[in-house]
């Protein structure tokens, strides 16, 4: 027994021999054998020129790993640079692996340059690269459920990027924009282990204009299995010009830490401050959060208060936010009242507002309700005919971010009007919503300066861009309205917003013992606007009256109208206008003859 147990430990340790071998001839691979079949492999595959300066270093055991001098690959076709490096070195252990749990000895990047462009036709420059893996992907899954899979546990001993660069440009729209001086190092990224963090990076760009430089330092802890990221002693700034945004100097700091599994938020003495120009304004603003600890069973916190202020020569602007203690849990989130206050003035016209609501949050179902918004507005100055309008709002908003689903309802009287609005959107993003809207009677003359007192300026630009993206269904009804004198009354639309394109059709409203019905349309693509109306049995009289204050024709009118136009301007629109218009009087007679 004791000979067979021998020869038992004698075969298990040949066996531990034999792979201790294996392993030391497979812990070093060929790495020119590697460059060659890599470099064939893009040039015929992907028309690709790879180039690897020397010869890369690959090891497989214990720790598989990758060494990269300096490395260029060209766009498709072409000799133009996609990706270099000036070299790279990362390591990750084998062992760990088999338990799930990736382990990086250390990742090293140094001279990074990367350029990213959006063609023409929708497509990105690196999508040849992709294609295989993708396609293979969609078959390998096809008619199957997939379970998303669980994020490894994940430590890395040390990140270290130097002198990295991403380039961006849109082939379409011109926009540009580039990353450059990326510079990030950290210490060791384990589970709740707190390590330093420090970055650096500038960005500049076209359309719009930027002229950016970001600073971050402090201690960061990430854990991607329970989806945790904090940052402590925070300490970021920005500064530069973005659009007509100058000088901006913007700087945070603080506590912050966040656990997506087990529903933590925790705030400590974050603040947000900014300087800067808009235009030829001057920008002030100051954020303060001095404690919020949110957990499953309790929440907590002080007053968030927060500060704009916006000063210019044509317009000047206060907004101030007080958000009250918070309290509850993580599954029931109360703040008592969130309140805010605007007090603007430009050319004489002034705003004065304050709004507030109660705030109930699900923090785990994403789920946000403000039950009771109150808003109270006072419009003032020369703009407005009867010299202030006063609005008293009350809503109501529920909105589940996780299923990217919000309605709304929002009603108001003020003077003679009373509103009442509805609001649902089944998708956020791209937004998809629908909308209905009542308004028993609306007298837009006390609101609004006659059409002859043309206010000052150029050729404004007429820019549909703003459709693009979205998609809305709505209704409005009106039982009576005002505008220039003219009257209307039984105001029927329904509004429809889908590829760019507007369309109210069809519009419906009685017209001075006649009707008026149509349709009106806007399409960004192209910027074009096409209106077409037919009125019918229209008393010209009271319509004249009230319209041009004559009283020299009797009789009833049609009229039908049929005009298309575009242009980048409203003076360009008008030049460009065609179509055709119709006038006919029936049992017409001039006043005195």
């Amino acid at each position: 027994m004791k000979a067979l147990k021998y020869c038992g430990y004698a075969i298990v340790g040949l066996m531990v021999l034999a792979v201790i071998v294996l392993a030391s001839v497979a812990a070093l691979v060929d790495g020119a054998f590697v460059k060659s079949r890599l470099e064939r492999y893009l040039q015929e595959e992907k028309q690709r020129t790879l180039s690897i300066e020397g010869e890369p270093r690959i090891s497989i055991f214990p720790v598989a790993g990758l060494s990269l001098g300096k490395t260029v690959l060209s766009e498709r076709s072409s000799d133009k640079t996609f990706v270099s490096l000036d070299s790279l070195a990362i390591g990750v252990r084998v062992m760990p692996l088999l338990t799930g749990e990736v382990a990086v000895d250390a990742l090293a990047l140094s001279g990074l340059r990367a350029n990213i462009v959006k063609l023409k036709d929708g497509r990105f420059n690196f999508q040849d690269l992709l294609a295989d893996d993708r396609q293979g992907a969609k078959k390998a899954t096809e008619g199957r459920d997939i379970e998303k899979p669980e994020p490894p546990k994940l430590r890395i001993a040390e990140i270290r990027i130097e002198g990295a660069q991403l380039s961006y440009r849109d082939e379409s729209s011109g926009q540009e924009l580039t990353v450059s001086g990326f510079h990030l190092k950290t210490g060791r990224l384990e589970d709740d282990t707190p390590s330093p963090i420090v970055l650096s990076a500038a960005v500049t760009g076209k359309k719009p204009e930027v002229g950016l430089k970001a600073n971050l330092s402090g201690s960061a802890r990430i854990n991607l299995a329970r989806k945790s990221f904090s940052l402590a002693k925070l300490d970021a700034k920005v500064t530069g010009n973005a659009a007509n945004l100058r000088g901006l100097d913007l700087g945070i700091s603080g506590d912050v830490a966040v656990d997506g599994d087990r529903n933590l938020v925790d705030v400590n003495g974050l603040q947000i401050r900014a300087d800067g120009r808009f235009d030829r304004d001057a920008l002030t603003l100051l954020l303060a959060v001095p404690r919020i600890e949110v957990t499953p069973s309790k929440a907590a916190g002080s007053a968030i208060t927060g500060n704009l202020k916006i000063a210019g020569p044509q317009r000047s602007a206060t907004l101030s936010l007080n958000v009250g203690a918070v309290s509850g849990s993580a599954t029931a989130l109360s703040i008592a009242n969130v309140m805010l206050d605007i007090d603007a003035n430009a050319e004489g016209n002034t705003v004065k507002a304050r709004v507030s609501t109660p705030v109930l949050a699900n923090l785990a179902a994403s789920t946000w309700d403000l039950p009771k918004i109150v808003a109270d507005v006072r419009l003032s100055g020369p703009m407005i005919p009867q010299k202030s309008v006063t609005l008293p709002i009350q809503a109501a908003l529920k909105a589940d971010l996780g299923k990217e689903t919000l309605s709304a309802q929002v009603s108001t009287k003020f003077d003679e009007s009373s509103v009442q609005a509805k609001l649902a959107a089944t998708k956020l993003q791209p937004l998809n919503a629908n909308f209905d809207i009542d308004i028993d009677r609306l007298n837009l003359d006390r609101y609004m300066r006659p059409a002859g007192e043309k206010s000052v300026g150029g050729d404004p630009p007429v820019d549909l861009g703003a459709l693009k993206g979205r998609t809305v269904t709505g209704k409005v009804q009106i039982g009576a309205l005002q505008a220039q004198r003219v009257k209307l009354s039984s105001i029927k639309a329904e509004i429809r917003l889908a590829n760019g394109k507007l369309e109210v059709a069809p519009h419906s409203a009685n017209l001075y013992e006649g009707t008026l019905s149509g349709r009106l349309s806007a399409d960004a693509n192209g910027n074009q606007i096409a209106l077409k109306e037919e009125v019918k049995a229209v008393s010209i009289n009271p319509l004249l009256r009230d319209l041009a204050d004559k009283d020299v024709l009797e009789g009833k009118g049609d009229m039908t109208l049929d005009v298309a136009m575009s242009g980048p301007t409203v003076g360009a629109m008008k030049r460009a206008m065609n179509g055709s218009a119709r006038l006919q009087l029936k049992d017409g007679a001039y006043k005195g003859i």
